[in-house]
């Protein structure tokens, strides 16, 4: 008897959880079910068991990441679909959490009254409670409405933008119609859940990829210019810079090296597959896969084994590990005149305007130098063993975009990797290619322009795979 009071109780507490989706830890009024207590217990412990298998809510180095991190979730889902399960707990690990729904706007003393004629109010507050978290840097922030279709996200993906938030969308329970049903008590809700179905659109981002906080990225950008002024100090390369610029001063280099407007507020990513919001061909298939949803919003470790510099681009080499090449899925040697882009040996720059207000770091000492609410994770670690190969095969195109030259896009940066790949390969150029020891590594030589930085020692820095949308 008390182990089926217990049960009463526990399907209690899911069911007034459930009956008002967005409604998260606002208020519940649903009496406990009298039938069948214990199948629909044990079938809702099934499905929470499941939903919580989450990376961000049991990885213990994603969580860690996460509280020294801005990340924003985007929930997705129809009621039932068991988004309050996953925000509730959200909010139990990270106490800071502020969860917006436009649900809260219709609670008044406790009780949930919907007025449809208070839809767009209800809409406005929403956005302006996730605003205001966001440029206050809360670390986590928590969109919590169905999101049925793109446009709905719209402007918290752009907000996630702007406040340089990290984007994890979150899509708890994929169930059908039949199953949405059970899970809501109400007969009237049947016809309502069916035309709701049939509005869900499938998000797929622009591209997929592991993302630095705005603390790392700003650190790997510094680095990579500490690594750069160095190179300046063998005077084949800086004559190199000083033709591509115009200019031995410094300050010009780094303006011209800068920061791609795709890259938006200076976050740093490492693309794992361009889908082009679903028009190349095979991004269902890669974001439907286990691999990518088991993934997203998981930390990773990446490691950054050297930097490569053109005449159009400056990046920095990433090594694959084992569990993110099951992530890669881009086409490791493909030529850039296949995509309508030139060689990196036919480009020709041009001095930037002297107003350019885009460069990688700025050099004003108004720049802010540290990020009170988030934290970074970029060290150098262990020594490498001499290797003018760092990367070959599959992964070997993985890289950080840290700059380019003026009209220069950052999926340049990988061509230019491809080109220097293939140089590497190629024993005739090896034989008359110009090695330079550094304290920080060896400079190399590839002709036309085309410089290596390979590092005695790998950087590592944590990232968060999930998509850009």
């Amino acid at each position: 008897m008390g182990q089926k009071q217990s049960n009463v109780q526990r399907v209690s507490e899911v069911e007034q959880a459930e009956h008002h989706s967005d409604n998260v830890k606002y208020f519940s009024s649903v009496d406990p079910l009298k039938e069948c207590v214990n199948d629909l217990y044990v079938q809702y412990q099934v499905l929470s068991d499941e939903h919580l298998n989450l990376p961000f809510l049991k990885d213990k180095l994603t969580l860690d990441y996460i509280h020294i991190s801005k990340v924003m979730f985007v929930m997705r889902g129809l009621p039932g679909s068991g988004r309050p399960i996953v925000v509730k707990r959200i909010q139990a690990l990270f106490e800071d959490a502020v969860v917006c729904s436009t649900s809260e706007y219709f609670i008044q003393c406790g009780r949930y009254e919907f007025d449809p004629n208070k839809l767009e109010e209800a809409k406005i507050f929403c956005q302006e409670k996730a605003r205001n978290a966001c440029e206050t840097s809360t670390h986590v922030v928590v969109i919590d409405n169905t999101n049925m279709r793109k446009w709905e996200m719209k402007y918290y993906f752009r907000l996630a933008s702007e406040t340089c938030y990290v984007v994890v969308l979150v899509e708890p329970w994929k169930l059908n119609i039949d199953q949405l049903v059970q899970r809501n008590h109400h007969t009237e809700d049947i016809e309502q859940l069916s035309l709701q179905l049939q509005q869900w659109e499938t998000v797929i981002p622009l591209y997929f990829g592991w993302f630095l906080n705005e603390a790392d990225s700003r650190m790997l950008k510094l680095v990579g210019l500490a690594h750069l002024e160095e190179c300046l100090k063998v005077p084949e390369f800086a004559e190199d810079l000083k033709n591509l610029t115009h200019s031995s001063d410094v300050k010009d280099i780094y303006k011209y090296y800068a920061m791609p407007e795709s890259c938006k507020g200076g976050m740093l990513h490492c693309t794992s597959k361009y889908c082009s919001f679903g028009e190349v061909p095979g991004s269902f298939e890669y974001a439907t896969s286990k691999e990518v949803l088991e993934g997203c919003g998981q930390c990773y470790e990446l490691c950054i084994v050297g930097f490569v510099m053109t005449p159009r681009t400056f990046g920095a080499r990433v090594k694959l590990g084992k569990e993110e090449l099951k992530l890669w899925d881009q086409e490791d040697c493909e030529s850039p005149t296949s995509k309508g882009i030139s060689s990196s040996t036919g480009y020709r720059p041009f001095p930037r305007n002297s107003t350019y207000q885009n460069p990688i770091v700025s050099v004003s000492t108004k720049d802010k130098p540290w990020f009170p609410h988030c934290q970074a994770t970029l060290v150098c670690s262990e020594e490498l063993k001499p290797s003018f190969q760092p990367t070959k095969g599959k992964g070997s195109r993985a890289h950080v975009t840290l700059g380019c030259a003026e009209d220069v896009t950052a999926v340049t940066t990988g061509y230019d990797l491809c080109e220097v790949i293939e140089c590497e390969g190629n024993p005739e150029i090896v034989s008359k290619c110009r090695t330079f020891s550094l304290p920080r590594g060896w400079l190399r030589d590839y002709g036309k322009s085309r410089w290596v930085l390979y590092m005695c020692r790998q950087i590592t820095v944590s990232t968060v795979f999930t998509g850009s949308y």
